[in-house]
């Protein structure tokens, strides 16, 4: 865990930063975590446009894998709802990946 304070490396089950004895669960950690959040928002044009081309991808690999388009409606709720999940996993790797500090 980083101190919020000084910046600087903790162990995972501190509750005071060893270098400069700012609590860890004062409050303003959580306020720094929640503005952190809300920076980071998933509705960007960019986001957007990655999710649709994967789901357009996963659309087209299934239906030629499969050989024709679904036929039933359980097939179209399939089709439609593993875009969003193949999406958030893909990106949360993704965003694990190429985090920056």
């Amino acid at each position: 865990m980083n101190c919020a304070r000084c910046g600087r490396q903790n162990w995972i089950d501190a509750h005071r930063c060893a270098h400069c004895g700012h609590h860890f669960f004062d409050g303003s950690d959580v306020v720094n975590l929640l503005d952190k959040a809300q920076k980071r928002t998933w509705l960007r044009p960019r986001n957007i446009a990655i999710f649709l081309a994967a789901w357009a991808l996963l659309v087209v690999e299934i239906v030629t894998y499969a050989g024709k388009a679904p036929s039933s409606p359980q097939g179209w709720a399939a089709l439609i709802l593993l875009g969003p999940i193949v999406y958030v996993v893909l990106a949360t790797c993704a965003d694990t990946i190429f985090r920056k500090p």
